[in-house]
């Protein structure tokens, strides 16, 4: 599996020489693809980080690598990536630790919060309403609002949205995946949408 973001580059990335980068500074110089390779949290702070594989020598950075904050969406680099699953051997079920309360996931990969104002959360959202529609939902018209929004990158993006429709809680789970040789991202789409408890709390 091979998680492949593009993310915002500024100034200060051009001076790393190691440690958890946590924040930008200067001018944004524009996109640039690397390979994530792995996640931990830094032993002096805590703070979460991936480990990321650079292009530009082992002579930068970590020797060749950097680690970036990790569940922030720092310059973007959470919100537009897709990764490859490699094999055709079958996976069991493994648990997931996160804030989005699922159990199990056919693959493993964590969940991490994201913004409501991103991308992600934006084409998840018009998905959902294109699936309404196709179906003739009685939602299709409904105001609806997002609580909570997580990202799992597994064999392209997937994205779960906790809804409020019309005074019903809802969980809606959108998947964008990669196609052709080239690795172009697909659109969302709609996986399921579920109907929560009367008595599901979002917090």
């Amino acid at each position: 599996m091979v998680p492949c973001p593009k993310f915002t580059v500024y100034e200060s990335f051009d001076q790393y020489a190691g440690g958890v980068i946590s924040s930008t500074s200067g001018k944004a110089e524009g996109g640039h693809a690397v390979l994530i390779v792995g996640f931990g949290d830094d032993d002096t702070t805590g703070m979460p980080y991936w480990k990321i594989m650079n292009s530009w020598g082992d002579s930068w950075g970590e020797s060749g690598y950097f680690r970036f904050a990790r569940g922030i969406n720092l310059a973007g680099i959470e919100d537009g990536a897709v990764s490859i699953s490699i094999g055709n051997g079958t996976r069991k079920a493994v648990p997931v630790s996160s804030g989005s309360q699922a159990s199990t996931a056919p693959v493993p990969g964590g969940w991490i919060a994201i913004d409501l104002n991103s991308t992600s959360v934006k084409e998840s959202m018009l998905a959902v309403h294109a699936h309404w529609t196709t179906v003739k939902s009685k939602y299709g018209e409904s105001a609806v609002s997002v609580r909570r929004a997580f990202s799992q990158v597994i064999a392209g993006q997937h994205v779960e949205l906790h809804l409020t429709v019309e005074s019903i809680e809802m969980k809606a789970l959108t998947r964008k995946s990669v196609q052709g040789p080239g690795l172009r991202a697909s659109t969302f789409e709609v996986v399921h949408i579920k109907q929560l408890p009367a008595d599901t709390i979002f917090i």
